[in-house]
């Protein structure tokens, strides 16, 4: 059966696979033809990181289906910025799920946005809340972009959708 990887730079790769071939083996076959270096693909469908040692049958991954081909050593350095000023760059891999970018924050700089309760946190990029469960890839972070955070609360404490927009 066919299916199709999608690369971070758009570009669509056809891949003619069996049910049963391993992702390790699919991903061997694509550095062959691609020159993408097989250790640093990172296959993610669905929101999940395929493991290279299960099968695409293992995935129930079917015909005509798109996956996401992520190199998984590309670096990037992104800022993060709250509406009142506080600032922080850190480099991080673009395959980094918005999970592994919010602890790598708190690592990173302990207590820096201590002034919004983390439950109340809305990480922006271009007018979009950041999800967990989905990766930087997924909202075409890279290099040099800039993540705001924002408050979810209103004046009377309920949670509410953060503003989208950075300031002017």
């Amino acid at each position: 059966m066919q299916i199709f990887l999608q690369t971070m730079a758009g570009k669509m790769i056809s891949l003619s696979i069996e049910p049963s071939e391993t992702i390790k083996s699919a991903k061997a076959r694509v550095q062959e033809a691609e020159g993408l270096i097989a250790s640093q693909q990172q296959w993610v469908w669905c929101g999940e990181k395929l493991s290279d040692r299960l099968r695409f049958e293992d995935y129930e991954i079917q015909a005509d289906s798109t996956i996401d081909l992520i190199l998984s050593k590309q670096k990037i350095q992104i800022s993060i910025r709250t509406f009142d000023g506080n600032f922080l760059r850190l480099e991080t891999e673009s395959c980094s799920s918005v999970e592994d970018l919010k602890a790598q924050i708190e690592e990173a700089s302990p207590g820096c946005f201590k002034d919004v309760a983390p439950e109340y946190r809305a990480w922006v990029f271009q007018g979009k809340s950041l999800e967990d469960g989905r990766h930087l890839s997924d909202y075409g972070i890279d290099s040099g972009s800039t993540v705001w955070l924002a408050a979810r609360k209103t004046a009377r404490g309920a949670r509410s959708e953060a503003s989208a927009e950075p300031p002017d």
